[in-house]
């Protein structure tokens, strides 16, 4: 995996005075750096198979954050399944590295943002992350006129969507009865977005239209299960 210049250093300093502070063991960097190749060569296989395993799940969550690799900007890669986690360090963020980490096609559903480097997997097998898009709706409401009155709208319609959702997960509330709910509400928040993507504010016009290119991926879990 690719080092990260400063929090790699960091880390090495607070791995560095944990093991002195708990263990008694007092380590320089250098040592630290000459344990992790050690490590590395220990874990390569248990690895291997880690990323083989986040192939297969029905459900896999894929995310990344930027960073620094000396003075090149690269990216950590994380795919998250019900079986393993793996994490990979590449200086791309385009969609060859999530390829690269779930195999040219998920097997099941993917969950992602909406960055356009996920647009290689089928909406029909992607559910779309809902935490940036209710930071969407908090910026449209934030931004007055016509957008503040949309985005107010849609966060409306956020309490009784977790609701229903949480019901289901606790096994209150039937799916069917989750699909017939979901309906007029659905309806009503798609209708936000088109009403958005005209309101004359550029900002939350662009985000509207954003969002519709990939409304199908956002109400995945409506109609699956996991």
């Amino acid at each position: 995996m690719a080092l990260w210049t400063g929090s790699y250093r960091l880390a090495q300093r607070t791995t560095a005075q944990v093991m002195a502070d708990l263990c008694g063991v007092p380590m320089s960097g250098g040592t630290i750096s000459q344990s992790e190749k050690a490590t590395t060569e220990v874990v390569a296989e248990p690895v291997k198979e880690a990323r083989a395993y986040v192939h297969e799940p029905s459900v896999a969550h894929l995310d990344e954050t930027s960073g620094r690799q000396g003075d090149k900007r690269a990216w950590r890669w994380v795919a998250v399944t019900s079986v393993g986690t793996v994490f990979l360090g590449r200086m791309s963020r385009g969609g060859q590295v999530a390829r690269e980490l779930l195999g040219k096609q998920c097997s099941g559903i993917l969950v992602t943002e909406r960055y356009r480097a996920d647009n290689w997997s089928p909406v029909r097998w992607r559910q779309v992350c809902w935490s940036p898009v209710l930071r969407d709706f908090e910026a449209m409401r934030g931004r007055g006129g016509a957008s503040e009155e949309i985005g107010a709208a849609l966060l409306g319609q956020v309490p009784q969507l977790v609701t229903w959702w949480h019901r289901v997960r606790e096994g209150t509330l039937t799916r069917s009865t989750l699909r017939s709910y979901m309906s007029p509400l659905r309806q009503e928040v798609e209708r936000l977005w088109e009403a958005g993507s005209r309101c004359g504010v550029p900002t939350t016009e662009g985000t509207c239209r954003e969002i519709l290119k990939r409304r199908e991926a956002l109400w995945t879990f409506v109609q699956g299960k996991g």
